[in-house]
């Protein structure tokens, strides 16, 4: 799991180092098309099939697929305009959303502590918005627009898990994230077309390893679920939140003020606790809650 978050958060060191000469979509699409060359060859390696046992699976993980495209767009352009760490919080704050819309969506009860832990992250969040003390220019810290757009991303993130969640027939890791980087090459590519930079053999490189540890993240988060408890899953929003903040100090001279930090340790902690206690899944699921973080 520590592997997992370090390579998450190099990639977002990638994604913020290459955002001011790179297009975002172009970013998207070299992150998606790297780790498609890269899980392919797996899924060949250990003989999973590209289609589900069931064709109208499909559709579901097309879905799952459109919106980890919209989250991951999300949460490269939030990477680029806010602190680090806060900026991989949001992306990990995907389990409330998957709280809510197995409620909506599935039917789902909704007990007390769950609501509470909800209710818990969205008050940190709002806290990682604000100055310390009064302000001529205002009560907010962050520009709200990328802030907001973070939130959609991990909103699109839960989804895609509840996507995936519906369906009965138990679909592998790796064909998951297959529909997810197939359909996010497939919709960044004429995105990033548009406005496509050639890149320096510099910033090709960068490129390419910005996959590579995204890649790494995925990899390394499947191989922990299988060994670990499932549960143990929701600790990687700790881990990402520390290292992001860590890389953030060192690389960008990043500095949260002292309600920030206040709010970041109540998102994560109000999502760990989900993990912990508010919502564990199931077998069948399991695939599912891997595919759905962010990057």
């Amino acid at each position: 799991m520590t592997l997992s978050a370090v390579g998450f958060s190099v990639m977002a060191v990638f994604v913020k180092t290459l955002g001011p000469s790179v297009p975002q979509f172009e970013l998207v699409f070299f992150r998606s098309f790297v780790n498609l060359l890269v899980v392919l060859p797996w899924m060949l390696h250990t003989r999973e099939p590209v289609l589900p046992p069931r064709k109208s699976l499909v559709g579901l993980l097309t879905l799952r697929g459109l919106a980890g495209f919209g989250g991951l767009s999300c949460l490269f352009y939030t990477v680029t305009h806010l602190p680090l760490s806060i900026a991989m919080l949001l992306g990990w704050t995907s389990p409330v959303f998957v709280i809510l819309f197995s409620r909506i969506f599935l039917g789902e009860r909704l007990t007390r502590k769950q609501l509470g832990a909800v209710l818990f992250a969205f008050a940190g969040m709002s806290l990682l918005v604000l100055k310390v003390g009064p302000s001529a220019s205002g009560i907010l810290a962050l520009p709200f627009l990328p802030f907001l757009i973070g939130i959609i991303g991990a909103a699109f993130s839960g989804l895609a898990y509840v996507a995936v969640r519906a369906a009965t027939a138990r679909v592998g890791v790796n064909t998951i994230i297959f529909y997810f980087v197939g359909v996010s090459t497939l919709l960044s590519a004429p995105l990033a077309a548009r406005n496509f930079t050639i890149p320096t053999w510099e910033i090709a490189f960068q490129l390419i390893f910005l996959g590579l540890f995204a890649s790494l993240g995925q990899f390394t988060m499947t191989q922990g679920f299988r060994h670990a408890p499932a549960a143990l899953v929701s600790t990687m929003s700790l881990l990402n939140a520390a290292f992001s903040a860590l890389f953030g100090w060192f690389l960008f001279g990043e500095r949260l003020n002292s309600i920030q930090w206040v709010g970041l340790w109540v998102v994560a902690g109000a999502i760990g606790y989900l993990g912990f206690y508010g919502y564990r899944p199931d077998k069948t699921s399991k695939a599912a809650l891997v595919s759905q973080q962010p990057g």
